[in-house]
């Protein structure tokens, strides 16, 4: 979506966040969830019908047919890959690696989406990365469907973290990593230096067995629990998780054990799905079980909650690194290397973009309050 925008902006267009000024309108959807796919058709149904004129592009996974209306149009994300200059609005500007899944998970709609798994070559990754050093920015953050799965002429995901430490790039963030992804070479090279962002965000869905089973996650408890053991030994490094709950076959037991589980783990950081039937999945001949979502929404937040506070209050007067990603009222905030949100006090010469050395001091509202190291 920023690539496609920022090929705009570069082509002589001019980025406008009112509606009414544009003459294209550019959409990211997502389908994961049926409420995403929910909230996308509403913005999307209102745009069509309040602006016939305009032009619609749409990125992401939302392929539907628009053969019939001549001013919609979805864009492939090959399509958007091919774009030779890469922009991005973001001071980490997000570099796409792989997309693709093989798959199936039983809930998971997106290998319907995004098809087969391809990776992008090591070539282009490089072209793109330079150009953002080029454009000054100190962070990239490397996505896909499943990175870890990156594969291009026998490169795998450590080379590449390897090969681009030598750019000159100051960060690499990785997006979400699934368990089987993760191997004891690419925690060797995380281990190597701080270039590699301190923090994993795993696709982790559940912990109890006969969930991952049904699920077809193809992993189990003890491999979960083993991998992140390994993980540990890179220094400060923090987890963040995606949970799925409420899946159709989980039972209270289970949904305890889950909490339990996750309770024990060094995860401080969640993302919160309740299971959504999705049409072609495996998964959508159960039924869902809507009772039951407020209820363990509120346990497993209260306990997400928790942890972060506990993980936050544990790291005052640790050193880290921030880069600056907006200001306001005299004050710069931005994100540290374990992906805490920050804010420092401005100065004259700071400015977004920056990557400056903090210390974290205290916290307030959920933000750390930092001062400059």
């Amino acid at each position: 979506m920023n690539r496609l925008a920022g090929n705009y902006e570069s082509n002589g267009w001019e980025k406008t966040n009112i509606v009414e000024d544009a003459d294209r309108i550019l959409m990211a959807s997502c389908v994961v969830t049926k409420k995403a796919e929910k909230d996308f058709m509403r913005v999307f149904n209102r745009f069509r019908r309040m602006y016939p004129e305009k032009k619609i592009e749409i990125t992401g996974c939302f392929n539907f047919s628009v053969k019939e209306e001549p001013n919609i149009d979805f864009i492939e994300q090959e399509t958007i890959l091919k774009i030779k200059e890469p922009t991005s609005f973001r001071v980490r500007p997000e570099i796409v690696i792989q997309t693709g899944c093989n798959n199936f998970c039983s809930y998971c709609i997106v290998p319907y989406k995004r098809g087969k798994e391809r990776s992008r070559s090591f070539e282009e990754i490089l072209f793109d990365v330079k150009k953002y050093i080029e454009k000054n920015k100190k962070e990239i953050v490397l996505t896909g469907v499943h990175i870890g799965k990156y594969d291009s002429k026998g490169m795998n995901l450590t080379d590449i973290l390897r090969e681009l430490k030598k750019s000159g790039i100051r960060r690499i963030r990785l997006s979400s990593l699934d368990i089987n992804e993760i191997t004891d070479s690419l925690i060797e090279e995380m281990k190597k230096d701080n270039i590699t962002s301190r923090f994993i965000h795993l696709s982790l869905q559940h912990t109890e067995e006969r969930v991952l089973r049904d699920m077809k996650r193809n992993t189990s408890r003890e491999k979960i629990f083993e991998t992140i053991r390994k993980l540990q030994s890179i220094s400060g490094i923090r987890f963040g998780a995606d949970i799925i709950y409420n899946f159709p076959s989980e039972t209270e037991k289970d949904f305890d054990n889950l909490l339990k589980s996750l309770d024990g783990l060094p995860i401080t950081h969640f993302h919160l799905f309740a299971f959504s039937s999705r049409i072609k999945t495996l998964a959508s001949y159960y039924e869902e079980r809507k009772e039951e979502k407020e209820r363990k929404l509120k346990l497993l937040r209260e306990m997400s909650e928790r942890k972060k506070k506990e993980y936050l209050e544990s790291i005052i007067g640790n050193k880290d690194e921030i880069i600056i990603e907006k200001m306001k009222n005299n004050y710069c905030y931005g994100k540290s290397s374990t992906y805490v949100n920050c804010r420092i006090e401005a100065d004259n010469e700071t400015k977004i973009g920056d990557m400056v050395e903090i210390i974290y001091d205290s916290l307030e509202n959920g933000i750390m309050q930092c001062k400059t190291g």
